[in-house]
């Protein structure tokens, strides 16, 4: 993937920038009409037609889909295709009565990604809270339908947890059919539902928080996330197995992750998974600017092998459950046992890796 943040994207960030350095920040926490005008989100796609070049005539079976400001093309379409304006986009979380947080193009328009805070926070264990934002996106080039998704990052370190919601299908994909425009303006009471699936998301992580699991069942989860195969490359094995290493190293070493209160759960197992999606994952990442590096992160954190290595580990730790293996009390690791002795969880999967 490369150059999603072109020539004629524009992002905003609120109170602090994002961690890939990229458009302005603001220093107070807008309205989502305020978070609109400073984006620069204030043009609209409009349609246009597509000529023949022989008969001089409009195609009548397909359309193009034009930058309503800057006139250039952003896709070619279906005539069934209905326009979602970004206005309407960024109205959706007004009428939720949420506040900006962050709102950016990509690729000259092609996309648009928009973010709004709740001001709701859960505490899931002691120290470790996690807040409420809503991430609605679309695409205006024809390749992808409007999202709109509760989600929840965990403030401790900013992994996104969108994996619950993910998971249980919470939220809204509508296509872009002729009436998708009034679909996302009719939203609000779904979406006000999936905001009170929260409770039982809550609930969730904090099970997950109380119980600890058996090194050997820690070990045993890592593999059936990334499954050997014996159909495999040496290079893809080798990736594998060093996703397995770094996953149990932020699971076993990572000080976030090791807090007394969720050390040795499976709580923190998913979140050394998130992790290392959204913060150590850079084998994956593709582009050679920083710009470009930045959106490919992005992409696989939200949409790509990212989230659905994130949705995996959390189906495997909840709705899989009932094959861990827990023990009545104390982190799986106890003071003392490094990452190199033959009881630690990472030992046991570094010496499968080689390392």
């Amino acid at each position: 993937m490369s150059h999603d943040i072109m020539q004629h994207d524009t992002a905003v960030y609120t109170l602090k920038p994002a961690w890939h350095g990229l458009g302005i920040v603001l220093d107070y926490v807008p309205t989502m009409a305020q978070l609109r005008e400073a984006s620069g989100i204030t043009w609209e796609p409009r349609e246009a037609a597509i000529m023949d070049a022989e008969t001089g005539r409009p195609i009548a079976t397909h359309k193009m889909i034009k930058h309503g400001t800057l006139g250039h093309q952003l896709g070619i379409v279906g005539e069934g295709y209905g326009i979602v304006p970004n206005a309407t986009l960024f109205q959706v979380a007004e009428d939720m009565g949420l506040r900006g947080e962050t709102a950016f193009s990509m690729e000259n328009g092609q996309s648009v990604v928009i973010t709004a805070r709740d001001e709701g926070t859960d505490t899931i264990a002691e120290g470790d809270t996690v807040s409420h934002y809503l991430l609605v996106t679309t695409s205006h080039d024809g390749t992808g339908a409007v999202v709109i998704k509760p989600t929840t990052v965990r403030v401790v370190c900013a992994n996104t947890l969108r994996v619950a919601m993910g998971a249980k299908g919470d939220g809204l994909s509508i296509r872009h059919t002729r009436t998708a425009e009034a679909r996302v303006k009719s939203a609000t009471d779904a979406l006000t539902k999936a905001r009170e699936g929260y409770r039982n998301m809550v609930d969730t992580f904090r099970t997950m928080a109380s119980r600890h699991i058996k090194p050997s069942s820690a070990r045993d989860f890592l593999y059936a996330l990334l499954p050997d195969d014996a159909k495999e490359s040496d290079r893809v094995r080798k990736t594998r197995d060093a996703t397995r290493a770094t996953i149990a190293q932020l699971f076993v070493q990572d000080p976030k992750n090791n807090m007394p209160s969720i050390a040795g759960t499976p709580w923190s197992l998913l979140n050394a998974v998130t992790q290392h999606v959204d913060h150590g994952a850079t084998r994956y990442v593709r582009g050679s600017t920083d710009r470009e590096q930045a959106e490919s992160r992005f992409r696989m954190r939200w949409d790509g092998s990212g989230n659905t290595l994130k949705s995996r580990a959390y189906d495997l730790l909840t709705s899989g459950g009932s094959q861990l293996v827990y023990q009545d009390e104390g982190p799986i690791i106890p003071d003392g046992l490094g990452p190199e002795s033959p009881g630690s969880i990472l030992a046991g999967v570094l010496a499968k890796v080689g390392r």
